[in-house]
């Protein structure tokens, strides 16, 4: 699986001319020095490591795509992913998303002025390019699923209609497994926090909730389960939960 780490350095003592990267992937850096008797100093701070998704290769022919929905939500996501493939000529592209979420600096937390709602969703996006990410849109979420179900139902490890379950009535049953091995990445199932999606299906930009966790009332909100949640305590400090951007590349 591709991967990708963003590297954050700081030269001071000198101004930037130039760079290039080499083909051994080393970078070349070209400055002019300050003070000749003075060496530069170099700090460097290595961003999170981004995994590729490799949706390209899901197709309406790979089995989990056979089997037939019997919960209304599971009849959704396959809806959304069949016209999701169909919009894409069956080759949706690409993308990347953080290895380890825990290593990623979160932003949009109810303590912050980023906010909630539709009107407030451009502030999010600006804030995970200043990241050098972008919020991850419910196509590619939705994709992100379909990639999960398509390896649980590969070489037989689940049965299709256990996986649908799984991702779309009781995502807590996806705790058993070791999500590095199995997808790799790590778990991003986490009670009491939610993931600020952007709906890139409609011609007015609005923003949905999604996560796999549980909320203040136990109830279980599946990973397929993509919502608009217009609740004012959203953004308060005393939130029943914490409001995250799902970063992406």
């Amino acid at each position: 699986m591709k991967k990708e780490t963003t590297y954050n350095m700081t030269i001071s003592g000198g101004t930037f001319n130039d760079f290039r990267v080499n083909n051994d992937g080393t970078v070349t850096i070209t400055m002019e020095m300050h003070d000749s008797n003075t060496p530069p100093t170099v700090t460097s701070e290595a961003g999170p490591t981004f995994v590729c998704i490799p949706t390209s290769k899901i197709s309406i022919a790979n089995d989990f795509m056979w089997y037939v929905p019997t919960d209304v939500q599971e009849i959704e996501l396959k809806k959304n992913i069949l016209r999701i493939l169909g919009d894409n000529e069956n080759c949706f592209p690409d993308f990347f998303i953080p290895e380890d979420f825990e290593k990623v600096k979160l932003f949009g937390q109810p303590k912050t002025s980023l906010g909630y709602g539709s009107a407030s969703c451009d502030t999010w996006i600006n804030s995970a390019e200043q990241e050098g990410c972008t919020l991850i849109t419910i196509s590619q979420y939705t994709m992100l699923l379909a990639y999960m179900l398509k390896v649980l139902t590969e070489n037989e490890m689940w049965k299709p209609e256990h996986a649908w379950y799984a991702i779309c009535q009781d995502s807590e049953q996806l705790n058993s497994l070791d999500w590095e091995k199995t997808f790799g990445f790590k778990n991003f199932l986490t009670a009491g926090k939610k993931y600020l999606i952007p709906d890139d299906t409609r011609s007015t930009l609005g923003c949905y909730m999604a996560s796999g966790g549980i909320n203040d009332r136990d109830s279980k909100y599946p990973l397929a389960r993509i919502i608009r949640d217009s609740r004012s305590d959203c953004g308060k400090k005393d939130a029943p939960y914490l409001i995250y951007g799902f970063l992406a590349k």
